[in-house]
């Protein structure tokens, strides 16, 4: 959990790209108006098709100066076009800006690859220029010097947690003095090798998700990346730079089962950081992807606001995309609250009524309290974040 009584920490750039499009216009729309970026998709020819939410058109995976790299650090250089006006070229190195990139798979697709050629041609025909792409940290360099971040790059992993893990260690580092801003940017990629991955380990449904539905049978899996760089409030105002939203308070990880317990546990300590009470929360983005975990993150959203709360998931429009799905909820909730709503939850089915009771909005509904909270629940752990958005045109 990070202390934020001295300082206020706030997104003063936002990127995305995603299955549903990459502007806030298109996004917001799409999400308010119920749509669903999952989609039937065959990764090659002769291969059955699979119910995924893949980007489309494939974003060029070689950089301006012909160096190779994986679809994973390709999308998350694309989502942090929008924090930098170098449009790629390598930006001069800033001492002050730091970046840090979370991911959950990386770039297995690379990985698999290259260790297939050294099977099949040995040591001497492997390229070692697709070397670099092996390494979890690759794209971190990468996204280090596009943006000229030479304060530091890290990479973290840490499941489904790994974007709001990022953010909390983002405000730590600026308070500690290593930078004055971090870029924070998420990317996962889907790929043949990692669907086989994911059904051993996890609930697949190859259906239209529905998050808390009595139909539920498991996730779709999505792709997508997420840049935010954060600094605190009262360095962008003096620099007259655009807020989306501020950070209120985060609960760190809440360790254990993934069970109503743990959620709770993560949900009231961001309460208790923000010095919120839950009734003055306007609206809770879950983690609820279809799978049967969204029994014990219901509960645990039952136990801390009843039903008098909001409640909304937009990973049956995104698919389940990792690390990436928590900022893609803070950038819904932005986005969409921008326009005067909180987006709706798609589902085939009516509320799975052997949950305890919450207010799930099945359509969208009016933002009428800025305040909401992110939601991440992952295998071992739960996490949650207080964010404010911005009104007045995102001016702090």
């Amino acid at each position: 959990m990070i202390m934020t009584e001295s300082v206020t920490f706030g997104i003063t750039g936002l990127g995305i790209i995603s299955a549903l499009g990459k502007s806030a216009s298109m996004i917001s729309r799409k999400l308010l108006s119920g749509n669903s970026a999952v989609s039937k998709f065959a990764f090659q020819a002769g291969a059955p098709e699979l119910t995924v939410a893949r980007i489309q058109p494939t974003v060029k995976t070689i950089t301006p100066n012909r160096w190779p790299i994986s679809r994973a650090t390709a999308l998350a250089l694309e989502a942090t076009r929008t924090l930098s006006s170098q449009n790629g070229t390598p930006a001069e190195p800033d001492p002050r800006l730091g970046l840090i990139h979370a991911t959950a798979y990386g770039s297995l697709q690379s990985l698999l690859n290259y260790q297939s050629d050294l099977r099949r041609f040995g040591i001497n025909r492997a390229s070692p220029m697709q070397f670099p792409n092996t390494i979890l940290h690759a794209a971190a360099s990468f996204l280090s010097v596009s943006m000229g971040a030479a304060a530091f790059n890290i990479t973290l992993s840490s499941e489904g947690l790994s974007g709001l893990d990022a953010i909390e260690t983002a405000c730590q580092l600026i308070m500690t003095g290593a930078a004055d801003r971090v870029a924070v940017v998420t990317s996962e990629e889907l790929s043949p090798e990692l669907i086989p991955i994911l059904e051993t380990s996890d609930e697949l449904d190859w259906r239209t998700p529905d998050p808390f539905g009595a139909k539920r049978a498991g996730y779709v899996p999505g792709e997508a990346a997420v840049a935010m760089m954060l600094e605190p409030v009262e360095q962008a105002r003096a620099a007259g730079r655009k807020v989306y939203a501020l950070l209120r308070g985060c609960s760190g990880f809440s360790s254990g089962p993934q069970t109503a317990e743990t959620c709770e546990q993560a949900l009231r300590k961001a309460l208790d950081e923000a010095q919120l009470a839950p009734a003055e929360v306007g609206c809770v983005m879950a983690s609820a992807n279809g799978s049967q975990h969204d029994a014990a993150e219901a509960d645990g959203i039952a136990a801390t606001f009843g039903e008098s709360v909001p409640v909304t998931s937009v990973k049956a429009a995104f698919g389940e995309c990792a690390a990436s799905g928590a900022l893609l909820s803070i950038a819904a909730a932005i986005f969409c609250a921008g326009v005067g709503y909180y987006p709706p939850t798609i589902g085939r089915s009516k509320y799975d009524r052997e949950l305890k009771p919450i207010q799930l909005l099945r359509a969208k509904s009016k933002a009428r309290n800025p305040i909401f909270m992110v939601n991440a629940f992952s295998r071992n752990s739960g996490g949650s974040q207080i964010w404010q958005f911005m009104q007045k045109q995102g001016r702090a």
